[in-house]
């Protein structure tokens, strides 16, 4: 076995500072160097709106434009069904539609009963 992993409890002699991570593999303890601190911050760093490119800005736009466009019909025809052509209470549809972006699609495809026209 490689002297890479140690037991989890015991092993004397080996380095307990901040700089060694111990990452737990079934019961061992697998020893590496935590990365440097500048470069977890830039990580974690949020972006600003100027930061991204013009491909991500357009990616966020289409995203939002088909999640509002899927919250407002589903709310719509929410509003508009009957609660007998509702699959459960009509309030609890209507907050799951604010969970996105699965709660409009999920009223959409398993909260109404289709009716033959």
């Amino acid at each position: 076995m490689s002297n890479r992993f140690q037991m989890k409890r015991g092993f004397a002699g080996m380095p307990n500072d901040a700089s060694t991570a111990l990452t737990s593999l079934n019961g061992w303890r697998r020893i590496g160097r935590v990365p440097n601190r500048n470069s977890m911050q830039d990580v974690t760093t949020k972006k600003r709106w100027s930061d991204l490119t013009g491909r991500q800005r357009a990616a966020v736009l289409v995203a939002a434009s088909v999640e509002l466009a899927l919250t407002a019909t589903a709310l719509v025809d929410l509003a508009r069904r009957p609660g007998t052509q509702v699959r459960g209470p009509k309030a609890r549809w209507a907050l799951g539609c604010f969970v996105q972006p699965v709660g409009p699609v999920a009223y959409l495809v398993f909260g109404r009963h289709m009716t033959s026209r």
